[in-house]
């Protein structure tokens, strides 16, 4: 029974759990809800919500590819290159 948990943990976890994960804040964790690059967790109870770590891994490899992105067009170089 204690190997089933494991994997279910693995499966959601509290908003704090989900901060830890990514190592940020709760708030900040929020914060990216709110502005739509992590996508709102699971409300399965009046008082518990969870975060499913499938889409919390989807929504952070998103946001690496975004900084990747800009980091690749970085308007300084033009000018430290001049």
């Amino acid at each position: 029974m204690a190997k089933a948990r494991a994997i279910i943990q693995n499966l959601a976890v509290r908003p704090e759990r989900a901060a830890a994960m990514l190592d940020i804040s709760t708030s900040y964790l929020w914060e990216l809800v709110k502005s739509g690059k992590i996508r709102p967790p699971y409300r399965i109870s009046p008082r518990v919500l969870l975060f499913d770590v499938g889409r919390l891994i989807e929504d952070w490899d998103a946001m690496k590819a975004d900084v990747d992105a800009s980091a690749a067009s970085n308007s300084w170089d033009e000018v430290l290159e001049a």
